[in-house]
């Protein structure tokens, strides 16, 4: 039980930490960068974290 609020927690900071820093797109879409430095939109990142 504790592993899995943990992980929440972890997405909704992140969440909160890139709409934060993150700039808006012409579509309304979060800019976020992956590790390696490239653009991505934030159902990517989303994406990224389910998988």
């Amino acid at each position: 039980m504790k592993k899995i609020f943990l992980i929440a927690f972890a997405i909704s900071a992140l969440i909160i930490f890139f709409i934060f820093t993150g700039c808006k797109s012409s579509y309304g879409d979060f800019k976020l960068m992956d590790l390696d430095g490239n653009e991505m939109s934030l159902s990517d990142f989303a994406g990224k974290i389910v998988v």
